[in-house]
């Protein structure tokens, strides 16, 4: 397993554009920490509803970007494969390799919920489906299907955005809520953050970040940047929705030495 220091300096070696992604990234897990709800899931200091409401709207997205997204880039990367494009034939090999591995990662949700209820597959997905979107969310779902008729390219970069604030993330959650949580049964809800361990997405991340050298037009390039963005978004809207639903207004949440910061959440 690499160290915190290892897999930091791995990052430093990555293509330009993938260590601009690491650093928008790293910028918004700075963000994030801010948002006295996610402060909270981070140490674990969150009830069983608490830590539901943000694995049902992490479902919401993961079961529709992923493996869909990779088998999309695959597809669109066919073509190119077959006229003899080194490059874009190790594309569509790794996004087929992703889809695969993606696969059932919307299922460890579920059963997180589950467990952390003590109720069937089908009762969890009925809770699922009965929560609204976050809005950046349903944002998010929008945009999706022009991600994939469009810019397929673009899950390059919502891939290794996401990697990142896992490698930041994961970990420390998960352990949070062992240790400190209180919730019954905890142990048993927290699959999905296993299995996007550190460990597990830092090699991810590595793999993303030689895709991104397969990848040479303005056009996809930008588009990767772009999903990137749009990924970080969505994962700071789940946390300031999630922080208006439980801890109330940023604008009374935050405390006046967090307010001297910039860009200021002092939002009404």
């Amino acid at each position: 397993m690499k160290s915190t220091e290892e897999t930091r300096d791995a990052r430093r070696s990555f293509p330009t554009l993938a260590r601009e992604i690491v650093a928008r990234s790293d910028a918004a897990d700075q963000r994030l920490r801010r948002v006295p709800f996610y402060r909270r899931l981070l140490t674990g200091k969150v009830t069983r509803e608490e830590y539901a409401d943000w694995l049902i709207q992490l479902h919401k997205y993961v079961h529709l970007t992923a493996p869909a997204s990779e088998q999309a880039l695959a597809d669109a990367m066919a073509a190119r494969a077959a006229g003899d494009d080194a490059e874009a034939a190790q594309l569509r090999a790794y996004a087929l390799e992703c889809a695969r591995e993606e696969t059932g990662h919307d299922e460890m949700l579920i059963a997180d919920i589950a467990n952390l209820f003590g109720v069937s597959r089908d009762e969890a997905f009925g809770r699922v489906a009965r929560e609204a979107d976050a809005p950046s969310v349903l944002a998010y779902k929008n945009l999706l299907d022009t991600m994939h008729a469009r810019f397929p390219e673009g899950i390059i970069g919502v891939g290794l955005a996401l990697q990142n604030l896992a490698i930041l993330e994961s970990d420390e959650i998960r352990a949070g809520l062992i240790e400190r949580s209180g919730i019954p049964g905890i142990e048993g809800a927290v699959v999905f953050l296993k299995g996007h361990s550190g460990e597990v997405e830092a090699w991810h991340a590595e793999e993303d970040a030689k895709s991104v050298s397969w990848i040479h037009t303005a056009k996809e390039r930008a588009a990767i940047l772009f999903f990137a963005d749009l990924s970080l978004a969505l994962f700071e809207g789940i946390a300031f929705y999630l922080n208006e639903k439980h801890d109330g207004p940023l604008v009374e949440a935050i405390s006046e030495s967090e307010q001297t910061l910039e860009p200021a959440l002092t939002m009404s």
